[in-house]
This record gives C-alpha cells, structure tokens and sequence, in this order.
C-alpha cells in the first residue's frame, strides 16, 4: 500500500556515526540534507567523510577500532566498556570508531556502527567445531566489510567482550593483509573457553581447542606477540587462559563508567539499609531465588529496603516476569523494574546502594569477574556475593564482603541479615580498600599500548588506503524489478503483488499490513551482472530510508525468498534519515526485501528515500 505525503524534518544538526557504511542522518530544518540525500547517499557519504577528516592519506593520527559483537542496548556493561573505551580514547586524541551488533538499538546506533552479526559469545547452541568454523565465517565476512570501508587501516583493535570466534575472525581478515603492518590489539576475555562448563569438564574441550586454534591464527597474523596485550577480570580465569592461549594474560578489570567516579562515604547506619541487585537477569544471577529471600528479610527486619533491577530481554530466566510480578507486590520496601536504565540512572542506583547484592550460581562464576563487582570495589560498596566466585574473593579478604553459603533463597537471606548486623564494619573496610585500590585498567592500559604504536607503522598504514578494495558503484537499472505487497503473502512465498518501478515508490510512504515479518516490497536485482563478480565478492545495497512508524528490517533473500542468513538490517521508528547498507555475497544476489519488524501485531510505515548498489572485493 503506497501513499503519497511529505515527511517530518525533524532535527536541528548534521550528524552521522563514526563510521563509513552504516550511519544516521539528522536532517536539518531547511530539509536541504534530506534533498542532498535523494540525489546520491555516495555523494553524501564522501562529504561527511571530508567533514570528518581534516587531513589527507598522509595522516599520521594514530586510529583505533572497538568491536563488540555483544553490544546491543544501552543496558549493561556492555554499552559502559564502549562509553568508556571512547572516552579515554579521545583524551589521547585518538581517532576511533566503534562496532556493534546488527541488532543494537537506537542508543548504542547513536555511538556505533550497527554492522556484526549475533555470532559466537552466548549465541552458541551445538558447541562444535563446524559451528565455531561457520560463526567465525560469518564474523569474518561483516568484520572485512567494516574495516574495508574505514578510511586507512586501524593502529589499534579494542575488543573489550572478546571470544574465539572474534579472535579467529581478526585473524582472518589480518592473514590477508600481510604487506600493511599488523595493528596492536587490547583483549578482553571474560568467559570461560565454555561459559556453561568448567575447563576441566571433558565437555569443553572443544572450545578449548578452538581458543589455541584462534590464538595460533591470530598470532601468525599479526606476527608479533607484543602486539597481542589480553587481559581477564580474575587471577583465575587468566591462569586458565594463558595455559591455552600461550601468551601472557595480565588481569585487569573490563572498562566501565565507574572507575573515572568518585569514592563513597562509609555507611554508619543500619536502619533502612539499601540492598540493591543491578543487572541483566540471567538464570546464572539468581534472580529466581530473590523472592524467597527478599520476604525472608522483610519479615525479620522492619527497615531494609530493596532496589531490584533485572532486564529480560534475552534473558534464560524461567518465568522471568513471573519472579518479578512477585517482587512488585511486596510493599513500599521493594522496588523492582525491568526497564533499561541509562547509564546516569544506573550510577544514581548503584551508588545508591548499602549492601550490593550478587548472588551468583558459583558453578557458571568460578572463575570469571563481574562487572558490578568490579565498581562496587571503585566504589566501596559492601557486597554480598556467593562463597566460590573467584571475583569476590577480595572483597572476603578484605572484611567488606559477605559469603552466600547456601546457594538458595534462604542462604541468601541468612547472608543478607548476617550483613546488615555488620554493616558499619563491612561499609568501613569497603571504603579502605577503595581508596587503596589502584589496579591496572583501561585508563592505563590504552596509553601504554598508544605509546607503543611506532610512526613507521602509523605512516605506512596511512598510505595502505591506496591498495585499498574498489566499491563501484552499480548503475541504477541494477535493481530492475519492484513488487508491492498487499499483505497475503508471507515469508517464503514468491511475490504476488504488483509490478512498479523504483522511481514510482521513492519518497512515497509505504505502509505494511499489521503482520509481522511480512513482505511489502521486494526488489529484483540484476543477476547476470553479478555472476561476473568474483566469488569473493559482495554486492552492498545502500539505502536511505525515512522510518515512520514501527521497526523495518531490510534484507536479501534467496530463490526460495527465505532470508539469507546475517543480511538482514534494522530500521526503527526515528525522525531522521536513515542510512542502511546491507551486503550479501555477489553469487547469493536474488531479490532485496522490505518487511514489517514491528512487535505485536503492528503495522509499519516509511519512506524509500534513496537506493543504490555497489560492489566490494575483500582484500
């Protein structure tokens, strides 16, 4: 269903991310942005790339890169280690850019490029072999993309929530470009090789062989060992590391907002005490035990309070709803939200805080850190935390922690009221031991690495540009055939709607029957230019699109019209332009599809404002 109607230029600057192929355009009042955009996004493209970049090929500022796969909302610790990463990056001046997963939302889109695919980390089902080869193939293919499209290659790689996938990933793309010296690389590995399983588990020796082929890979590609700095949250999982790995692994805590903060006072109180547990609720964090626990209390004391937050989104929790419905209905002394807090808010709570709650499964926690522990330690914030997690041990060392013994509702309860006995004492020792505390983090680490970054290297990258890959663009006639749907059909059905053409659709408002995953337009593309392509090679789909209403994915779909794996990007509701660019492998090229991706049954509405395509040859 097409209508016609001019658009909303919602926004007062110019803006685009940090990063060439995926971005988000603010149209300025006079709309002559939006205008510029309906000529040729390519054109667009170079002119804010020129904006960006005051210096020519020559250009000696050392370049950084973050990568993080697992960023995909503002909640978490994720989305902290990305704001403080850039931060500290841009206190030495480094130029950097940062990546995130195809599925991020608005938020972290507004600080990253929205480009790899959920693959590796927690997205593990089978945990074979020939699944990591395919997930690291499949990162490999979004990572070169990404890193072609930069405007020189990168001095630096931070990958603050690292895994093998990503490790074999990078060291693919590197293997190929041996005559460019290799960049430095920050590592962060939080998990264990299975994060499911003990290393000593027979189970998890596969993923174990896969780190020592990633790493094996990874260090013949860069070809210098002191290029490759990798770090863990805890003297434990280190040690396992550096036995697999073969390379020394420091310990340092994974960046986060709360290391640049200030410290806390001593608690003296211990009437209406604050127990606060912050997080992602994962099975693993025992959140399902917090009901049981938290009405224990409250029958035994009369004024601890209680701030419980647990995000479900992609949470494993059982009845995750359930457990927090239960926690609402408990009265005035407890507060519980599953909303995302933004990073402000999330400070204001944390540091809200008395006694921080963390009672975690010890058989996932063994050997990894937290990263609300880690603050809490900035901080000097009492925890609670369960007897066998390797990153409480400070804190049971030191006298400002307190051990779950039993990990059950009710040893979470005794572990709760034996700290607010001791609560002047544990709040006491916490505040010491932060102010004493200095260990290494990425406020130290990035200006070593930088440091060691040599000009040679840094002038010789600079002029790499020049053996860069092509990205011709492809006529317009590329994309031949459009169909509009009515609704009746549905994924995996050959298009019944009627035949138009782009020039009749573009800057029209399309709306979208209310079912989910629909298809509303589909484009067919020139296939018999393609098969001229190398079989490397991939055709990129660059779209302006102005999102009305609802989320809109935009996909390739093979002859079956299924959507073909990793294609598929994402636009949401927003009043800008929106620059989408969406690759597929020249030999896949089909038809490129437009779909409702709105949640419930809601339809969606936008506006084609631009649509061009252009080859790429992986170096």
């Amino acid at each position: 269903m097409v209508s016609t109607g001019a658009g909303s230029d919602a926004g007062t600057n110019e803006e685009r991310l940090p990063w060439p192929g995926v971005g988000v355009w603010r149209t300025p009042d006079d709309a002559s942005f939006k205008e510029k955009a309906l000529r040729s996004i390519t054109g667009i493209f170079r002119e804010a790339l020129r904006k960006r970049r005051t210096v020519g090929a020559a250009d000696k500022t050392i370049k950084a890169v973050v990568i993080d796969p697992a960023l995909l909302m503002e909640d978490g610790h994720n989305y902290s280690a990305m704001l403080r990463v850039k931060a500290e990056l841009e206190k030495l001046g480094v130029e950097h850019a940062c990546l995130a997963s195809l599925t991020a939302d608005a938020a972290v889109r507004s600080i990253a490029a929205p480009v790899l695919p959920t693959k590796g980390l927690w997205w593990r089902s089978a945990y074979t072999h020939l699944e990591f080869a395919e997930h690291a193939r499949a990162m490999a293919d979004h990572l070169s993309l990404a890193l072609n499209d930069q405007e020189r290659p990168s001095d630096l790689l931070v990958l603050p929530c690292c895994d093998s996938v990503q490790i074999r990933a990078v060291a693919e793309y590197y293997g190929q470009r041996s005559s460019i010296p290799a960049p430095h690389l920050l590592i962060w590995l939080l998990f264990r090789p299975n994060h499911l399983k003990p290393t000593d588990d027979p189970a998890a020796a596969v993923q174990i062989d896969e780190y020592r082929e990633a790493f094996a890979a990874l260090k013949q590609a860069i070809g210098d060992d002191a290029k490759i700095a990798v770090y863990c949250e805890t003297a434990a999982l280190a040690a396992v590391y550096k036995d697999i790995i073969g390379l020394e692994v420091g310990v340092a805590p994974c960046p986060n907002l709360t290391e640049s903060g200030g410290k806390a006072s001593p608690s003296t109180r211990r009437a209406a005490a604050k127990i606060v547990a912050l997080g992602h609720a994962n099975q693993a964090k025992g959140y399902h035990l917090l009901p049981g626990a938290v009405r224990h209390v409250l029958k035994s004391d009369d004024d601890a309070t209680f701030f419980i937050h647990g995000t479900l989104q992609n949470s494993d929790i059982v009845d995750g709803a359930a457990v927090f419905g239960v926690l609402s209905d408990m009265g005035p002394r407890v507060v519980a939200r599953n909303d995302v807090l933004t990073s402000k808010d999330y400070q204001s709570r944390l540091r809200e805080a008395d006694l921080l709650l963390l009672p975690y499964d010890r058989k996932i926690y063994e050997a990894r850190g937290s990263g609300l522990f880690n603050e809490a330690r900035e901080i000097g914030i009492p925890v609670i935390a369960t007897r066998g997690c390797a990153f409480a041990r400070p804190a049971f060392d030191e006298g400002w922690g307190i051990e779950i013994v039993e990990w059950s509702s009710a040893g979470i309860a005794q572990a709760i009221l034996d700290a607010l006995d001791r609560l002047p004492n544990l709040s006491a020792c916490a505040a010491k031991s932060a102010r004493r505390f200095h260990a290494r983090n990425v406020s130290t680490l990035l200006p070593e690495i930088v440091g060691k970054i040599r000009p040679k290297d840094r002038a010789l990258r600079a002029t790499a540009v020049k053996r860069g890959p092509k990205t011709p663009l492809l006529p317009k006639a590329f994309f031949s055939e459009v169909y509009l749907e009515d609704g009746t059909s549905l994924q995996g059905k050959v298009p019944a709607g009627k035949r138009s053409s782009i020039r009749s659709i573009t800057g029209k408002l399309v709306e979208t029957p209310s079912t989910r995953y629909c298809y509303s337009v589909l484009l067919g593309a020139d296939t018999k230019r393609t098969r001229k392509l190398s079989v490397a090679g991939y055709v990129l789909a660059e779209i302006a699109i102005e999102v009305v209403s609802g989320s809109v994915g935009v996909a390739w779909v093979d002859e079956n019209y299924q959507v073909i794996d990793g294609t598929e990007r994402f636009a949401p509701a927003m009043a800008d332009i929106q620059h989408l660019v969406v690759p597929v492998l020249a030999r896949k090229v089909h038809k490129l599809v437009f779909r409702n991706f709105t949640l419930g049954d809601l339809p969606a509405s936008f506006r084609i404002l631009d649509l061009r395509a252009k080859t790429l040859t992986p170096i």
